[in-house]
């Protein structure tokens, strides 16, 4: 019985950290980002949101009680090129057919900026967090990576892992995950 319950023990305490984690997520844009407090208060009107700036890179954090997202841009995306061309061969893993390969293929070449996000407690556990990062996305024609999947910035896979959900949800739905 001491067994028994020593592990039941280890796996909630497994089982708790696991849903304490943070999750992060990248949103590719078309365009430079460029948002402000202002702009982003928009997309989070309920969040308290601050400036933070250091010498390469400007980060937001929106926060409510029960939940963060920092959100970093670099100034310069020095390594561009090697990250996108690591994009573009790793899509080419995937069954995907040649019409939807090359489209995909052609909006990752056309990403001029990258938005790392941390989002505290996890992504897919908060819809406020899923409609910030796809409002980011939708206002710079981008798409979001989060565990191991593109999705467009109607929160729909584009590619990516068979098990990561099918949708992210759109502003108005419920939570709930839909995987392949």
């Amino acid at each position: 019985m001491r067994q028994l319950s020593f592990v039941l023990v280890i796996w909630l305490l497994s089982w708790h950290c696991a849903v304490q984690a943070s999750d992060k997520a990248g949103i590719y844009l078309s365009s430079k980002f460029d948002l402000n407090i202002a702009s982003l208060q928009q997309f989070a009107p309920e969040a308290d949101i601050q400036a933070i700036h250091s010498d390469d890179e400007l980060s937001y954090l929106i926060a409510w009680p029960d939940l963060s997202i920092r959100l970093g841009a670099r100034k310069e995306w020095v390594d561009r090129d090697v990250q996108i061309e690591g994009i573009y061969n790793w899509v080419g893993l995937f069954d995907l057919d040649a019409s939807e390969l090359v489209s995909f293929r052609r909006r990752i070449r056309n990403t001029e900026d990258v938005v790392g996000c941390v989002i505290e407690p996890a992504f897919l556990a908060d819809a406020r967090a899923q409609q910030v990062l796809l409002a980011i996305a939708r206002h710079y024609h981008g798409f979001i990576f989060t565990h191991q999947s593109f999705y467009n910035h109607d929160g729909i896979k584009l590619v990516g892992q068979r098990v990561d959900p099918v949708h992210l949800i759109g502003e108005g739905e419920s939570v709930e995950l839909v995987s392949e």
